[in-house]
């Protein structure tokens, strides 16, 4: 067997949420197809996508989906010298 699928991981993390071993189940780097494909099958929303995010890279799209289908957005920006972010 290969890596298992979106739908296998997110279903294996919604059991850790019905189980009560966790209280919300995210998501990381996930575009908007994405998000939108895991909303098919998702019983449990993702509560957040952690993304890249700073002034050059803002990603608007993405964060108004995220707001309008009720995931927080978590941003990251590389660590790096200044002048390279």
């Amino acid at each position: 067997g290969g890596m298992p699928s979106m739908q296998e991981t997110w279903e294996a993390m919604e059991a850790l949420v019905d189980e009560g071993l966790v209280r919300a189940i995210g998501v990381s780097n996930v575009d908007v197809a994405q998000l939108c494909d895991i909303l098919t099958y998702a019983r449990h929303r993702p509560s957040v996508n952690q993304v890249e995010l700073h002034p050059h890279l803002q990603q608007r799209g993405l964060v108004n989906f995220c707001h309008k289908v009720g995931t927080q957005v978590v941003a990251f920006s590389p660590v790096g010298r200044p002048a390279q972010v």
